[in-house]
């Protein structure tokens, strides 16, 4: 993830101006930086799960209230058959 920086200019060479502070915020930005990424996209895959999750679920109560539905259709029209003979 963080391969393409530059190592040699921070580690390498002295001209640097405060070379101390300057490595330690480089070091600190090489620890964090992957772990805010990899949080960023973990929750953003969880989000995704959950939205799909939340479409199922709608897809189910609307395929079990047609079902409802459609037998209390065919309910009706049974006990009409029956109390008209």
């Amino acid at each position: 993830m963080i391969g393409e920086l530059e190592y040699s200019t921070f580690f390498v060479d002295e001209t640097l101006y405060l070379p101390e502070l300057t490595r330690f915020i480089f070091v600190v930005f090489c620890a964090l930086i992957p772990i805010v990424f990899m949080n960023l996209l973990v929750s953003k895959t969880l989000h995704h799960f959950y939205a799909l999750q939340f479409t199922i679920m709608k897809l189910k109560f609307s395929y079990v209230s047609s079902i409802y539905l459609e037998l209390d259709g065919s309910l009706h029209s049974f006990f009409d058959a029956v109390i008209d003979t």
